[in-house]
Parts: C-alpha cells; sequence; structure tokens
C-alpha cells in the first residue's frame, strides 16, 4: 500500500547518555570591578555580578560564597559590605555574614556611602533621592532641585560623593542635560558647579573631574575630558591630556591618576603633565589601588569612544590588571570569566567574552589537556561568533558602536562592516547575532538601539560605498537568528539578554521569513510569556525536521503556525544545538540556587536527560559539537559562567561496549538536512529483523535498504541518496515485534 501520509514521530536519538565527565579548559580572566578595600586589607571586586575576594594584593582571587548572586555597585565600609541587587540596596557585617536588604525602594539605580550615612538614587517616571544616617535602616526622601528646560532633575549613574561628605550630580537625560551640582549639606540644598564629569576626586587641596565621553541624541559628540578645581567646582580649569579621558583617582602617595583611551597616565604635579606609563592602547576604565600600592585597573577596548585622536592600536586584551610599575603588565590571574560563546575556527577552539581568546595547544588525543588561551588580537564584547568561510565575525553584544569584528584565517584582525547606513546617525549599540543567508546575505540583529531605528539590518554589499540597511526598524531586542537548513525559513528571538538587562519594546517574540529576510511576520502562538514578555534566546532543528525554541520556561517545538511545549518546563534555556550522533542539546540556566543541570539532551515526548556531569552550578550559555579537535572524534564544548568546559573525552557511540537502552526500539537520522551521506541509526533491545525505506511526500518507494537480521545493541546503517532531488523524505524502519519509526528528512543542493 502506498504511504501518503505519515504524521513524524518524536523520536528518541540513539546515543544513550553518555557517562563522561565534563572537563575545565579555565579559560580568560574576567574582569574584576568596583574594587573596594576590606577590614583586613584584602581586596574585594565583582565579576559577573558576583563578589570575590584577594588576599595577595590582586593576584588571586576566590570567590565569596556567602554572598549573593548579580551584584553591582560595591561599597565597603570597613567590615561592612553594601552592593545593588535587582534595585535593591543589600549589605553584610562583614564577609561570612548573612545579606539584608536596606532599601529605600526597589528601583535604585545608584547609592553611596559614607560612615553611617547612605544616599541613594531611585528610577521612575519622576526620580527620588532618599538620605540615610543609620546606615539604612531609616530613609527620608529629598527634594532634588529642577530647571526649566533644555535642563532636567538630577538623575542616577551620576553621582558621587568625596572623602570630606560632598555630593556631586548631574543629568543625562538626553537631550536635556543640567548644571552640575554639589551639595555640601548631605543633600538638603545644592548649588550649581562649573565642572562637569561623572568621576570626581579630591587630594584635599583640589578637585578633579573626568567627564567620559558621549554621543547625544541629536549625534553630537562630546566629554573625554579632565577638569581641576580650587574651590570645589565653583570655577574649573580644562587640563590637557591628549586622549580621550575616562576615570581618575588621587593615589596615596598624591599623584594624580589618570584612565584615558589610550592607557594609563600619572602625574606629580597636579595634573600641569601627565605621563603615559601603562597599558597603551586600552581605554582604562576604572582605577583602584590596594593596601601595597598596586594599582589594579578594568580596562576595555572601544574604538567608538576615541574621537580625538583615534584609540591606538593594541596587542593586549581587555579585562583586568595588576600595576606595579611594569609597561605591560600580566592580566589577573582569576577568577574566570563568563564565555557567552564558542566557535570552533581554522581548526582551534575559540572562546568569546570581553575579548576573543583561542585554545593555544589543540586537541591531539583523547588524554589531551588544554595549556591555555591566547589572545586573539579581536576586542570587545562578543555576544555571537560566526565562521563564514575563511574568517571569524563576532559582533558586539554591549558597548557603543555598529559593526563587527573579524579575525581572518591568518590571524589578522580588521575591524569592517561599522556603518549603519545613510542616517545622521553613526552608531547602534548591542549587535548581538549575524548569519550568512543561503543566497548570501548578511542579517544582523541588534538588541539595544543608542541611535537608530533599531531592530533588524541587511548588509546592502551591492552598493559603491555599503552599508548596514534597516529591514525590520523599531524593535528592541531581537536576537537569536537562526535559519532553517531545510526549508530556508528564518527565525529571530526577541529576548532580554543573557541577564535580562535588556528593554524589549515592539517585539513580539518571534518573527520569521519565508523569502530570505525581505519580509517578516509575528509567529509566537503557544509560546510562554514570563513577567510579561515571550523571550526566545535560540533555535535549531531536531532530528525530525521540527524547529525548536529554547525560552526562558522550557523547550518549544512549531507545530504549523502554533508552538507546542517540549519539555524542561520551568527551565531558562540559553540555547539548543542539535549535534549528530548525540542528539538535541539544551543550555540551561543554573539560577540564584545554582541548580545542577548543565547540559540536558532530548530523550523523546517531553523528557530530557542530563549530559555528562561535572557542571554543578553552572549556567550555560552556548553549546557545540564538532569533531574537528580530536583526531575525528566528536566533542562537546559548553561555554558557562566560569570559563569553557569540553566533553573530553566523549564516549564515543559507536563502541562496542555502548549501552543500549532495553526499554524501547529507537531511531534517529542525519545529517538533517542532508546533501549527500545519510546515515541512519537503530538502537535494538534484542535481535530482530530491520528493514529501512525512503519515501518522497507523494508515497512513492525512493530509496530501500533490505531486510537484514541485527544483533541487540546499536547499529549504524549507511543509506545510498544519490539521483534523490532536493526535497522533504521520509525514512520508515521496522523491526518485527516492534511499531515502526518514521523520520523526516529534508535534502538539499
Amino acid at each position: 500500500m502506498a504511504l501518503r501520509y505519515v504524521l513524524p514521530l518524536l523520536i528518541a536519538p540513539l546515543a544513550a547518555a553518555q557517562s563522561f565527565e565534563w572537563q575545565s579548559t579555565a579559560g580568560p580572566t574576567a574582569a574584576i570591578t568596583a574594587v573596594q578595600i576590606y577590614a583586613d586589607g584584602s581586596v574585594l571586586g565583582l565579576s559577573g555580578g558576583r563578589l570575590y575576594r584577594s588576599g595577595d594584593d590582586g593576584l588571586s582571587w576566590n570567590e565569596v560564597a556567602a554572598a549573593p548572586d548579580t551584584l553591582r555597585n560595591l561599597r565597603v565600609e570597613g567590615a561592612r559590605i553594601w552592593a545593588l541587587r535587582d534595585g535593591r540596596i543589600e549589605t553584610a557585617a562583614w564577609l561570612e555574614a548573612e545579606w539584608e536588604v536596606r532599601s529605600p525602594a526597589t528601583s535604585v539605580s545608584q547609592f553611596v556611602t559614607h560612615g553611617d550615612s547612605l544616599y541613594a538614587m531611585a528610577r521612575g517616571v519622576n526620580y527620588a533621592f532618599y538620605r540615610s544616617f543609620d546606615r539604612g535602616l531609616s530613609w527620608e526622601r529629598v527634594q532634588l532641585p529642577t530647571y526649566a528646560p533644555p535642563y532636567a532633575p538630577l538623575v542616577p549613574n551620576t553621582f558621587r560623593i568625596l572623602s570630606d561628605g560632598t555630593l556631586f550630580g548631574y543629568s543625562t537625560a538626553w537631550p536635556y542635560v543640567s548644571p552640575h551640582m554639589r551639595s555640601g549639606d548631605a543633600g538638603t540644598t545644592w548649588t550649581e558647579t562649573t565642572c562637569r564629569g561623572e568621576r570626581v576626586v579630591t587630594d584635599g587641596t583640589r578637585t578633579y573631574f573626568a567627564e567620559a565621553p558621549f554621543i547625544n541624541k541629536v549625534g553630537g559628540r562630546g566629554g573625554g575630558l579632565l577638569y581641576r578645581s580650587t574651590d570645589g567646582g565653583v570655577t574649573c580649569e580644562q587640563l590637557s591630556v591628549g586622549s580621550s579621558v575616562f576615570s581618575v583617582k588621587v593615589a596615596r602617595d598624591g599623584r594624580l591618576l589618570v584612565g584615558s583611551a589610550s592607557g594609563l597616565l600619572i602625574s606629580s604635579d597636579a595634573g600641569d603633565s601627565l605621563e603615559k606609563v601603562a597599558m597603551k592602547g586600552l581605554v582604562v576604565s576604572s582605577i583602584s589601588e590596594s593596601p601595597a600600592g598596586t594599582l589594579l585597573m578594568s580596562t576595555g577596548r572601544n574604538p567608538v569612544y576615541c574621537f580625538d585622536p583615534p584609540c591606538p592600536v593594541t596587542t593586549l586584551p581587555a579585562g583586568s590588571y595588576r600595576w606595579t610599575g611594569d609597561e605591560h603588565p600580566p592580566t589577573l590571574s582569576g577568577p574566570r570569566t563568563f564565555v557567552p560563546t564558542v566557535s570552533v575556527f581554522n581548526g582551534e577552539l575559540m572562546a568569546g567574552g570581553h575579548a576573543i581568546y583561542r585554545l593555544v595547544d589543540r586537541f591531539e588525543s583523547e588524554a589531551a589537556q588544554t595549556q591555555g588561551w591566547a589572545y586573539t588580537g579581536v576586542n570587545g564584547a562578543a555576544g555571537d561568533m560566526y565562521v563564514d568561510r575563511d574568517q571569524l565575525i563576532a559582533v558586539w553584544q554591549s558597548g557603543q558602536g555598529f559593526g563587527y569584528r573579524v579575525l581572518a584565517a591568518d590571524g589578522s584582525v580588521r575591524f569592517d562592516l561599522e556603518r549603519s547606513g545613510p542616517y545622521d546617525f553613526d552608531y547602534v549599540e548591542g549587535l548581538s547575532s549575524i548569519i550568512r543567508t543561503q543566497e548570501g546575505r548578511f542579517l544582523a540583529t541588534s538588541q539595544r538601539i543608542l541611535y537608530g531605528p533599531g531592530g533588524l539590518y541587511q548588509y546592502a554589499s551591492e552598493s559603491s560605498d555599503p552599508y548596514w540597511d534597516v529591514v525590520l526598524g523599531d524593535v528592541l531586542g531581537l536576537d537569536a537568528l537562526y535559519q532553517n537548513p531545510g526549508d530556508g525559513t528564518i527565525y529571530a528571538g526577541c529576548n532580554g539578554g543573557l541577564r535580562g538587562e535588556v528593554y524589549l519594546e515592539n517585539c513580539p517574540g518571534v518573527v520569521v521569513s519565508d523569502d530570505e529576510g525581505q519580509s517578516w511576520e509575528s509567529r509566537s502562538n503557544g509560546l510562554p510569556a514570563m513577567d510579561g514578555r515571550t523571550e526566545v534566546f535560540a533555535f535549531t532543528t531536531d532530528v525530525t525536521g521540527t524547529v525548536l525554541a529554547a525560552t526562558r520556561d522550557g523547550v518549544y517545538a512549531l507545530n504549523g503556525s502554533a508552538w507546542e511545549p517540549r519539555g524542561l518546563v520551568g527551565v531558562w534555556l540559553h540555547d539548543l544545538e542539535t549535534v549528530p550522533g548525540v542528539g538535541t542539546l539544551a543550555a540551561t540556566e543554573a539560577g540564584d540556587y545554582r541548580i545542577e543541570r548543565g547540559v540536558m539532551r532530548w530523550a523523546g515526548g517531553e523528557i530530557w536527560q542530563a549530559v555528562g556531569t561535572g557542571l554543578a552550578g553552572r549556567t550555560v550559555y552556548d553549546i557545540l559539537g564538532t569533531d574537528n579537535l580530536l583526531d575525528g572524534e566528536t566533542v562537546l564544548v559548553a561555554a558557562t559562567d566560569r570559563g569553557v568546559f569540553t566533553s573530553t573525552p566523549l564516549v564515543s557511540i559507536d563502541a562496542e561496549d555502548e549501552a543500549v537502552p532495553t526499554e524501547a526500539f529507537a531511531v534517529v537520522a542525519y545529517p538533517n538536512p542532508f546533501a549527500e551521506a545519510l546515515t541512519v541509526e537503530v538502537a535494538l533491545p534484542e535481535a530482530t529483523e530491520v528493514r529501512t525505506t525512503v519515501y518522497d511526500v507523494l508515497g512513492r518507494v525512493v530509496a530501500e535498504m533490505p531486510a537484514r537480521l541485527l544483533d541487540a545493541g546499536a547499529h549504524r546503517l549507511p543509506m545510498e541518496t544519490n539521483g534523490l532531488a532536493p526535497g522533504v523524505y521520509l525514512v520508515r524502519v521496522s523491526a518485527t515485534g516492534h511499531p515502526e519509526r518514521v523520520v523526516t528528512l529534508t535534502r538539499v543542493r
């Protein structure tokens, strides 16, 4: 009887749960920010929202286990520790003490401490300023000065306090900017200053103001300047620096330390002259000093903000550095940075984070251990890496600047495609995902928009002056570009970023295009909404040809025009990947409770099983499976919040002693889609006769494999596909004594 309509079954991949332990490759070190000195002289700092302590002057760092996650704005007064968490001020009496909330509101964006006094800014429709004189046990709201346009009230992120208790603040509510204000009576009254700057320090005689570079809403550029005042900012003198200024600090020995776009500058004459001493070519965004006099610096690499002169070329990666006088200090030895994306390029494993790194030693055997990571020369926060022929493209996930950075096969680095189009604005913030479509077009999404229509872009390469053109504008939060290799449909998902920091606007959840990105429509029916937002972080096509979506509430499968649950309900997923011979894998969020899930593998229906051990408490952001690292054997790689892990050695599924499920007959066929070679894998609970037949969508037999007796266990059956035209096919596998299994596959050219 001709088979004309077959409903594809959700077949569990053949590979049983592999028994291996994930091996840490360490990975590049993380940037340490908000460095503070603890009561015992040790150094505290934040990295990835977690609190770390160094007892050896910044040489090594250990996580403070008692501290909660997602901390920022660290402040230390003796032994008491303060930080912001989810819009609330929290504190602990000492390192190992329990943290408690002492906050005037749930929307605090910035706070400062001075002894027993605290001052806090809360965001909202009406910005509020609060103060407390009893360590946050009680608060009072203080009215801030307001100004007629073009000025605005004081707002968060521009709020500083000096050692004598003087408060400074100003507004950056574009395009309106208030005068810079000063208060010497705990915020009761404010007076205008002529000096500008969000970083304010004093040496007891002079006050220094560092105004970081900015681009305003109408495209104007400014800032990057250093000012000096002898009367608390009432009158102001601009100092000559010769480079954009980002930070300023007065050292214990009285020297003026300036973090600039071309490195660390030091002055011994109160800023009259400045000498470049270290970190040349890196943006020094913050400077701290340990009790021993060591300088701990956080750095970045942001060419957009180097206006005049341009940012110099550097061979140093962004991150954190410890400086004791060397011109080229080493990076700090820990902790390990979060890695949002991994890739394999030129036969080497690449890791993206605050910069792109590669493994120094390639995998040579199952016993090979990685020897460390080397900086590739590609700086910037890589939100996605895409291998395009003989080049690796890294897009920026945060920081201003539209475009991407390219690492060529010969190791050279270039900045490419930085123009956003023939518009009045020049830059777009937060490029998050990029693909080359089957017809050769480049598409890219932008999650955060600085000054542009935002959303989804196409590279207009046919122009004599190529640029990125808006395809889908006025949509904030688009990410997760994916093209179904079978039917060519392109998917893009909306999400709020790895930590929920991205604002979503006009973003319906999932948009799809059936014409190579020229037109788009929403396809979000059935997807879950968390906190009023439908978020999708990744797509893949499983072994049955079904498109899957990773959400904050599990895996969803597309059935026609609607999405249906596929398991892991309640789990925040960051990535999905279908690996030939292994199955569909999901990368999970550990959450505040550091739940041990790690990488999960689809086992059929809505059942998912953990793959391997050793990822306890780790959040996994990206997964890949590759056979280009270890003598042709499949290696799984996981990018986590604590570096990169691999499955070396991965138990091969064609090993003679491979464990086979005894309760069911399972089938998987790959690759899907396929171009030439096609492999059908069968798992049998007992010896039986197996027949394999391939049908086209009209029910005609187009290929078949004669019936053969197979022993219990796992078997790989290669199939000839020569002569099959591109299209959709059904592979039916029958085994005596078991229900038939049907898999849907797509052949491409």
